[in-house]
């Protein structure tokens, strides 16, 4: 599926294909909710599909639009989180291997998506290093991730970069209202600008739990509620939730600290209770907060032990 802003990349892979100039292995990177995942679908789908449109996308009717539909494509693979597995593991790598060295069944390419591909063990990326550097013919690796620079420069270095860039924000809005979400400038600034997050988040009862978790923020940083005994009341929210409202009250407090008219603030009617919280804590422990939290957004999706992952963010917030 293609969504209005993810339009100019389509519009370059397409080109680039159009033009022989497809490569043997994309890295395609963006946004967590960015919509990278659908795009690349819909560029298998199109690189299969028999008569595609003059978009380039998939014709929906072919053999291989019908295979794909009923994902039974014997030229498309995929790799994945499997079960409640955090990481990629090396034998899903290696019979993905031994599977894309075959010659394409219906004459055409053929394709494979890792996804989260930034989970893939040590030893799975070193497995794929193989595949990417002696790929069979007419075969395209597309390696998805929110967080490219936790794959080994190795897997980077042989992939060709696609950055999906954040929406553009009267566009993204207008979406959203179309979409039915509420204060759509809200969710898509507490999303960072990622429209699909913003959707997932104001599903997730942000509008209604907002206000009493940043009641317990401003209690915590100034010292009048224990950092573990907050993070056990918050074992049951949604760890995503939380760590986007963290991400979004520290970033409109650095903007406080350094700009005299803040511009592209998320949190407008919090401006007067962030400005106090803001002047409670140094500039330096301001920004290695920020980080904390946006390092944990990065590895929740794989950690292990989510109450130590909010903790971890938490306890440093507490003054001492």
């Amino acid at each position: 599926m293609l969504y209005p802003w993810t339009k100019p990349g389509w519009d370059q892979l397409i080109k680039r294909h159009r033009d022989g100039r497809m490569p043997h292995a994309l890295l395609i990177s963006g946004l967590p909710g960015i919509g990278k995942l659908e795009l690349t679908h819909s560029l298998v789908e199109s690189l299969l599909c028999q008569l595609p449109d003059q978009d380039g996308q998939a014709c929906g009717q072919c053999k291989s639009c019908l295979l794909m539909a009923a994902g039974t494509h014997p030229d498309a693979f995929s790799v994945s989180l499997v079960d409640d597995k955090k990481q990629i593991g090396i034998n899903q790598i290696r019979e993905l291997g031994t599977q894309l060295v075959l010659s394409s069944q219906l004459q055409g390419y053929r394709t494979a998506i890792i996804h989260p591909a930034a989970a893939m063990t040590h030893a799975a990326a070193n497995s794929l290093l193989k595949t990417l550097e002696e790929p069979g013919p007419d075969t395209i690796i597309l390696l998805v991730t929110s967080d490219p620079a936790r794959l080994p420069a190795t897997v980077r270095s042989r992939c060709q970069m696609v950055k999906l860039p954040v929406a553009e924000q009267n566009q993204a809005q207008q979406w959203l209202q179309e979409q039915g979400v509420e204060q759509p400038e809200l969710a898509l600034a507490l999303a960072q600008g990622a429209p699909l997050k913003a959707i997932e988040l104001s599903e997730s009862n942000l509008f209604e739990t907002r206000s009493a978790l940043f009641d317990d923020f401003t209690d915590l940083v100034r010292g009048d509620l224990s950092p573990v005994k907050l993070a056990a009341n918050w074992q049951k929210k949604n760890d995503q939730t939380l760590l986007y409202l963290l991400d979004s009250w520290l970033s409109d407090m650095v903007r406080l600290k350094f700009e005299q008219n803040p511009s592209n603030f998320s949190n407008m009617d919090y401006q007067q209770g962030l400005q106090g919280l803001a002047g409670l804590i140094q500039s330096r422990s301001l920004f290695g907060h920020l980080d904390r939290v946006r390092q944990a957004l990065a590895w929740q999706e794989f950690s292990l032990n989510r109450d130590l992952l909010i903790e971890d963010v938490l306890i440093p917030l507490a003054p001492v």
